[in-house]
């Protein structure tokens, strides 16, 4: 016990003991209360500056979809990432406190210097009289490319199949700029279907005016949106997906890679919509049609990627 005041000290030894698990957990854990917070409550500890560091947990690894293409951008990685900021639950002598993640506000607070729609730096002109000392640098982290099982068909012309709601776009988002650099080269582009959802049209719809642009220009052949708060009964994107089984089964028998990305929870539901779209539009029963999203997977026609 590094507390210096006899208060603080049993107050301590309390909330660690058997018999005072209830408040440990009631104070510490239901209000998440961070490592700093329990120190910050107690002003009299004196921790060693080892010992410090043997307490505090390592930064863990953040994983993050790469949402751009290296054939349409090959010098650029473009992330989707949700800045993660939600209010602690509080204490009667609690101030406001909110959770921070520590990754995504990381990336947020990060300034690069302005650049215009070739990538170039817009101060490049009117620092012509300053060195590039003077100048604001790019930003740097450190990172590292895992390989992924994200991948388009080898042929162009393969139809595909998309399902991501939320931040579960950013692979699909990649796919489209690729399958537009295909076209721009001639290549023959198969049909190229997106299921997305959020909330609400105006408050989250993320990469709304570049999706709307794909679906004028023919990138995005079918684009089928899911606002799950904007009318009584909630729709998700397993719904619409559920509505356009026929379109969906036709493609699937045509040969076609489905994609899901998003919620654990969202994508078993995407799973077993699948299913029974095979048992309804393919004729079979539950099992052959589970067995069926299952061979499609061993195949490397359906792909996922989860989160919890």
């Amino acid at each position: 016990n590094f507390a210096t005041g006899e208060r603080e000290r049993e107050r301590l030894l309390h909330l660690i003991s058997k018999e005072g698990r209830g408040e440990y957990h009631e104070w510490v854990t239901e209000h998440r209360r961070s490592f700093v917070e329990v120190v910050q409550a107690f002003p009299s500890v004196r921790m060693p500056f080892e010992r410090l560091i043997e307490a505090l947990p390592r930064l863990q690894v953040r994983y993050y979809t790469i949402s751009s293409s290296s054939l349409a951008h090959p010098e650029r990685l473009h992330l989707t990432v949700s800045i993660v900021k939600e209010a602690k639950p509080r204490g009667p002598s609690d101030p406001d406190r909110h959770f921070l993640g520590v990754c995504s506000n990381y990336l947020a607070r990060m300034e690069p210097p302005p650049t215009g729609d070739d990538g170039k730096r817009k101060d490049g002109a009117e620092s012509a009289s300053r060195s590039a000392k003077s100048r604001p640098a790019w930003p740097a982290v450190r990172l590292f490319i895992r390989p992924s099982t994200f991948e388009l068909p080898a042929d162009p012309s393969t139809p595909i199949i998309m399902v991501g709601p939320g931040t579960g776009i950013a692979p699909m988002r990649a796919f489209l700029h690729e399958r537009h650099k295909q076209r721009e080269d001639g290549k023959e582009v198969g049909p190229t279907v997106l299921f997305f959802g959020c909330r609400r049209q105006a408050e989250d719809f993320i990469y709304e005016d570049e999706l709307l642009k794909f679906a004028r220009d023919g990138t995005l052949t079918e684009f089928y949106t899911a606002f799950s708060r904007e009318q009584t009964a909630k729709v998700y994107v397993q719904d619409k997906l559920a509505e356009h089984g026929d379109r969906v089964w036709a493609l699937l028998s045509a040969g076609a890679h489905f994609y899901v990305c998003g919620g654990i929870k969202m994508g078993n539901d995407v799973s077993a919509t699948l299913a029974k779209i095979a048992a309804t539009q393919g004729g079979m029963s539950e099992e052959d049609a589970k067995q069926f999203v299952h061979r499609l997977g061993e195949e490397g026609r359906y792909v996922a990627e989860l989160w919890s």
